[in-house]
């Protein structure tokens, strides 16, 4: 339940943050990922991979550490 809160306010709190006319989620995806790889289908697939990543690693954070949140 963490995750589907959070998951949807992150993003809309870091594009409130404007980089170069663009928000923070566009920016850091042109900054890492579309100017290293080529193919826009694989650079895409990389940042929903390494968002998917870092929800991991904050779960694990949270297990490891006996919070469990329940709705």
């Amino acid at each position: 339940m963490l995750v589907f809160f959070f998951s949807g306010i992150i993003p809309r709190a870091l594009n409130m943050l404007e980089v170069e006319g663009k928000g923070l989620t566009a920016y850091l995806q042109d900054v890492l990922f579309a100017s290293r790889i080529s193919d826009p289908f694989l650079a895409s697939f990389a940042g929903a991979f390494t968002y998917l990543l870092i929800w991991f690693l904050i779960l694990r954070f949270f297990y490891q550490r006996a919070r469990i949140f329940k709705v």
